[in-house]
C-alpha cells in the first residue's frame, strides 16, 4: 500500500496500571485499532530498590498508526491519560511510516 494518507506510527510507553486509561483515551482521540507489547524498563525517576533488590516497574507499549493529520492529536491524548508529563510515567514519541501493508484504515 503507497502511503497515501502521510502515516504515523504513535508509540506510547505506559507503567501497566496506566494502560487502560490511556486505550480509552486513544479511542476518544479516533484510533480504531492498536497493538500492545509488554516490556520492563526504569529510569532515574522510576528506579526503586527495596532491601537492596532493584524493582523494575512493568511496562506495556501502545502501537497504533494513524493518518499523520491526527497524530499530534493521539500522542496528546496519550501523554493526558497516562500522566506522561510526570517523571517515571512513561513517554510517547511519534516515528514516521514509510510504507506499511494490510487494511490499516476503515
Amino acid at each position: 500500500m503507497k502511503n497515501e494518507k502521510r502515516l504515523k506510527l504513535v508509540i506510547t510507553i505506559v507503567n501497566t496500571e496506566k494502560t487502560e486509561k490511556v486505550i480509552q483515551a486513544l479511542r476518544e482521540a479516533g484510533v480504531h485499532g492498536w497493538s500492545i507489547a509488554r516490556g520492563r524498563g526504569t529510569s532515574l525517576e522510576s528506579y526503586k530498590e527495596l532491601w537492596g533488590i532493584r524493582i523494575e516497574p512493568e511496562m506495556e507499549i501502545i502501537f497504533t498508526i494513524v493518518a499523520g493529520d491526527n497524530a499530534q492529536k493521539v500522542m496528546d491524548a496519550a501523554v493526558v491519560a497516562g500522566e506522561l508529563d510526570k517523571p517515571g510515567n512513561g513517554l510517547s514519541f511519534i516515528v514516521d511510516v514509510e510504507n506499511a501493508t494490510g487494511k490499516i484504515f476503515g
